[in-house]
């Protein structure tokens, strides 16, 4: 019979090891420039860059976590490099999108952040304050989810190599307006600051790229 006093030391032996695996996890991520804290070691927990075929165990994040946004500059450069792994006959894992078609959609909503593509509002539950904040942060982008016409006006005459070539200008352009300044309404969610477009069309992106697997 196991007595209790060795049992406890196998607990807690097990539980310093896992500890020691974490910290190693969390001292790998940041040596990476990684600004997403883990829950679990993982390769990398931030979406935007693990490498290409590598596990990842989602955490919920909690109130105060630093997100994906494309106000940081790593996380930029990371969609740029999953950008150039994507072909025009890379196939979807999910969805009627082919690459062509996602880009251009990928595309227009950034358009519809800077207020250069207008889009007409919709009178939705997302506008309440927790739901917006849930939707914006946390709760991961759905599949299948309906958009707005307007961004999808352009898809089915989509180019993938002109597409492939606005996305990166598109995203400094996004960036060039002052964050803290006015920006345009969401169609479902209202009113949004430059964070919060920032984070929601970092998502956005990233849910798509997902959708053909880089």
């Amino acid at each position: 019979m196991t007595s209790p006093t060795m049992s406890t030391n196998a607990v807690t032996n097990s539980t310093s090891r896992r500890a020691k695996r974490n910290l190693e996890t969390v001292k790998d991520a940041e040596d990476a420039g990684c600004h997403i804290r883990c829950a679990e070691p993982v390769p990398c927990a931030n979406p935007l860059r693990r490498p290409p075929g590598a596990s990842f165990v989602p955490s919920i994040p909690r109130i105060g976590d630093p997100v994906a946004t494309l106000w940081q500059e790593a996380d930029r450069a990371a969609l740029l490099e999953r950008l150039a792994r994507l072909r025009p006959d890379t196939p979807a894992r999910w969805g009627r999108f082919t690459c062509p078609k996602m880009l251009a959609h990928v595309n227009d909503a950034i358009r519809m952040a800077t207020g250069e593509l207008p889009v007409a509002p919709k009178r939705t539950p997302l506008r309440f304050p927790i739901i917006k904040q849930l939707m914006l942060y946390v709760v991961p982008v759905p599949k299948g989810v309906p958009t707005a016409r307007e961004l999808l006006a352009r898809t089915n005459a989509a180019d993938f190599e002109r597409e492939r070539q606005q996305f990166p200008p598109l995203l400094e352009g996004f960036v060039a307006r002052p964050r803290r300044g006015s920006w345009p309404n969401h169609p479902a969610f209202g009113s949004m600051s430059g964070r919060a477009w920032g984070a929601l069309t970092c998502r956005h992106i990233d849910h798509h790229f997902a959708q053909f697997g880089v």
